[in-house]
């Protein structure tokens, strides 16, 4: 969740660059609706300069929700290669684990290359 105070400040770092200065009603609508996002996707977004530059022409919401929306995907797609490396991990050391039975180390096996 985006806090009101950090939005604030990032935003006014953004609008400086973008040599915009949209009302504060706009600004809020805004705020309202992005505020759900992830605090980490919102930082990257608004240091991104793809931002800063559909900024420059206009201040609208669609250009920062995509923005964040980008770097969502990003993360969650980076998360999920770490979950299944983890996991693939974990398989393998449970397959030489000599302390199983041969049986439940096959069915790993199976498991691994499915």
């Amino acid at each position: 969740m985006i806090e009101l105070e950090t939005f604030n400040k990032h935003m006014k770092r953004v609008l400086l660059l973008a040599g915009q200065n949209p009302p504060k009603e706009q600004m809020m609508a805004i705020y309202e609706a992005i505020q759900h996002y992830e605090l980490e996707d919102f930082l990257k977004a608004v240091s991104d300069d793809q931002l800063i530059e559909e900024w420059s022409i206009r201040v609208n919401y669609p250009s920062l929700k995509r923005v964040i929306e980008k770097h969502m995907i990003d993360r969650l797609e980076r998360e999920e290669r770490e979950r299944k490396k983890r996991e693939k991990d974990l398989l393998e050391e449970a397959i030489k684990n000599d302390s199983l039975p041969e049986f439940v180390r096959d069915f790993l096996r199976k498991i691994k290359t499915l």
